[in-house]
């Protein structure tokens, strides 16, 4: 099953990315990368059962439909505790997918933390 998993990832394109920030549309693309990961899985997982000759003792379930407003929901978070696990990040690290170094977000983090958190 590990093998057929990263086979199941799409591939990175290689055209320019462009990026939305709208929250709505941020939600639905992730929406459609992570189930269409999932629906990739199930079917070359069936077919390499059915190419080892092995049936499964039960089917997998049926996915559950949710409503929209009930897939993706964001909870608020307090400023102290976004400054906690910022601060508390160490600033040797690599940075992530945006390339901003740690040390950028801690020194920057009296201005963007409101913004980001609930208070």
């Amino acid at each position: 099953m590990w093998k057929v998993i990263p086979t199941c990832i799409p591939k990175k394109t290689t055209g320019k990315k462009s990026f939305s920030n709208h929250d709505k549309s941020v939600a639905n693309n992730f929406n459609e990368f992570f189930t269409a990961v999932g629906s990739i899985t199930v079917m070359k997982i069936k077919s390499l059962a059915k190419e080892n000759n092995y049936t499964p003792s039960q089917l997998p379930p049926v996915p559950t439909s949710y409503t929209e407003s009930d897939q993706f929901t964001f909870q608020p978070v307090e400023c102290s505790l976004v400054e906690y696990i910022v601060k508390s990040m160490p600033d040797n690290k690599a940075t992530g997918i945006d390339k901003v170094p740690t040390r950028v977000i801690k020194d920057c983090l009296p201005v963007i933390a409101p913004w980001i958190t609930s208070s």
